[in-house]
């Protein structure tokens, strides 16, 4: 696996002056190298006498830590799940592509999982591919399996360490970065073609996150007018299944939501669109998806809020708005 450091586009309505954030982007290309005769967890990572193999966990001090727990734990206490001899496996999955419910995950699975795929997609129909038990519920998992040439699907057992003879292991990204842009281009147009719905002509779009858990906009309902004024309707994920949602962002030109998996779709918009991310305001922002528009192409506008809680970590944190910053920013974006 390469990598290529470059620049990152700054949002176009916001400096960044007074945050500390990396300027630049990690983009990796993805290689695929055959093992035989290795374990394989529930988790993904993979090991050979005793070893864990490159590409099959992250490389962060306390993840190297955890996963060698987990590593002897399994070898020494878990049941043995014997895969047949006669097939070629390939791992394109980690410990965060598939989470514990439902909508977890969803990012992994498109940013990350399906480009390890998409690498080898020319050798698809002679691999089976290997997905943990849990991904049998995820909807946005099987929606996309039946489009996917593979010669049978696996799911590795939650609580028995799988033996697997030949195992072809992708590339993983090592930390913060993306896959090379033209495999994340080949995953969006071959999901493009598999979505075949016309029916979505919201050029528009504001993704609300009142349903979720946590992390959502206390004055919600403040905004909303400001948005139907601008002649942006309102969805919400939930409703939509997968290609419905790429049907959608298909056809928009503006998208605007709060921080979350929902900017994930920004990879189905067509290049030079706008995207405008509301976000909590912190010293050290986590600017993913500001890399991510950066290198899909698309304008990318930032809008940082007051925590409801300032004592809530980031990825749980109520915001509120302001409405007049948000009008502000909304009128640019859609005079661009």
């Amino acid at each position: 696996m390469q990598k290529i450091t470059i620049p990152s586009k700054l949002p176009l309505n916001h400096s960044l002056t007074n945050f500390i954030y990396d300027p630049s982007i990690d983009i990796y290309t993805i290689d695929t190298q055959l093992y035989e005769n290795v374990y394989l967890t529930p988790s993904g990572v993979a090991f050979k006498n005793l070893k864990m193999l490159p590409n099959t966990y992250p490389l962060m001090d306390w993840t190297i830590k955890e996963f060698r727990k987990i590593m002897l734990v399994n070898f020494f206490f878990r049941l043995r799940h014997y895969l047949p001899k006669n097939r070629q496996y390939l791992l394109a999955y980690n410990i965060w592509t598939v989470g514990n419910s439902p909508s977890a995950g969803y990012y992994h699975w498109i940013a990350e999982t399906l480009p390890r795929i998409f690498a080898n997609f020319e050798k698809l129909s002679t691999l089976t591919l290997l997905l943990p038990e849990r991904a049998q519920k995820v909807p946005f998992v099987q929606e996309t399996l039946p489009h996917l040439p593979f010669e049978e699907i696996v799911y590795i057992p939650e609580k028995k360490l799988s033996i697997v003879p030949k195992l072809w292991v992708t590339s993983y990204l090592q930390g913060f970065g993306f896959f090379e842009p033209s495999l994340l281009h080949r995953v969006r147009n071959f999901l493009w073609e598999k979505s075949n719905i016309d029916s979505y002509a919201h050029p528009k779009i504001y993704v609300s996150r009142s349903r979720a858990r946590a992390r959502r906009i206390v004055n919600e309902q403040t905004i909303i007018p400001i948005l139907k004024e601008l002649g942006f309707d309102i969805f919400h994920f939930e409703d939509l299944r997968l290609f419905e949602q790429i049907a959608l962002m298909k056809q928009a030109t503006h998208f605007v939501t709060l921080h979350g998996a929902a900017l994930t779709n920004a990879l189905f918009m067509k290049e030079h669109q706008s995207v405008m991310e509301l976000m909590r305001e912190i010293k050290e922002p986590y600017l993913l998806y500001m890399g991510y528009c950066s290198i899909l192409n698309l304008k990318y506008y930032v809008q940082f809020c007051s925590a409801t809680n300032p004592n809530d970590i980031f990825d749980i944190a109520d915001v509120t708005v302001d409405p007049q910053e948000f009008r502000k920013n909304l009128e640019l974006i859609c005079s661009q």
